[in-house]
């Protein structure tokens, strides 16, 4: 349930950067940024429960969270709604490294 509200508001955020009235730089860097951290975000699964490279997936999930504080950044410079938004995926993330570290540490 978490993972979809959290794809909605990323969504709804990227939604808004992308008709944001401002330079088609700023706007493309933070949206390649977005697209970006969806893949690793995509990544992080395969990495952890495909082929349960424990290690790896706990680093993995600590670069998604800097890229997601990354993106934060981009997206509040350009509309600070769509950037204010994504503060909950950011939390969720904190969480996941946590416990994907945990779990590196445990196994």
């Amino acid at each position: 349930v978490v993972w979809v509200i959290l794809y909605a508001i990323m969504g709804v955020s990227a939604y808004l950067i992308h008709t944001a009235d401002t330079d088609s730089i700023s706007r493309k860097n933070a949206l390649t940024l977005y697209w970006g951290q969806l893949v690793v975000n995509f990544s992080w699964s395969i990495i952890f429960f495909r082929f349960q490279l424990l290690t790896l997936a706990a680093v993995v999930a600590v670069i998604l969270t800097v890229l997601v504080g990354i993106m934060i950044c981009m997206f509040l410079s350009i509309r600070k709604k769509a950037g204010y938004l994504n503060i909950p995926y950011l939390l969720w993330m904190i969480f996941a490294s946590y416990l994907a570290i945990g779990t590196m540490l445990l196994n």
